[in-house]
């Protein structure tokens, strides 16, 4: 298992306010984290750049949340995706789950919750069978 450190993460939402503050709170805890605004920009990132997990809005223009875990995960199937969105909606997260997203959230959101799914996502913590004696 990689140390949080050597973990990237691409944080994207079209407010980058939100985007920041999300990445902020993961570098906080160790993680190397990119934060975006454009969902264009970040297409082209995770084309050319190796990311660990990739959390997205879902709601913004050119390119939507579904389009981004669609590439990502034809990218690396084994990436993790984490969808966030304003709009909550069953139907949206159905779709979100039927294309491989590992969660949904809908904001607004605990940070911290997000961190046990970053967390989850990447087996961060993970004992790795060693047992207690």
């Amino acid at each position: 298992m990689k140390p949080r450190a050597a973990l990237r993460i691409l944080v994207v939402d079209d407010e980058i306010e939100m985007a920041s503050m999300i990445a902020e709170e993961l570098a906080d805890r160790g993680y190397s984290v990119v934060a975006l605004a454009s969902p264009t920009e970040a297409l082209e990132r995770l084309k050319d750049e190796p990311f660990d997990a990739l959390i997205t809005d879902l709601s913004m223009p050119h390119v939507d949340g579904i389009g981004l875990l669609r590439m990502s995960r034809a990218l690396d199937p084994s990436r993790p995706v984490i969808v966030i969105t304003g709009h909550a909606a069953i139907d949206i997260a159905i779709e979100a789950s039927a294309y491989g997203a590992f969660h949904y959230l809908s904001k607004p959101f605990s940070l911290v919750r997000l961190v046990e799914l970053v967390d989850a996502a990447l087996h961060v913590g993970e004992s790795h069978g060693h047992t207690a004696p």
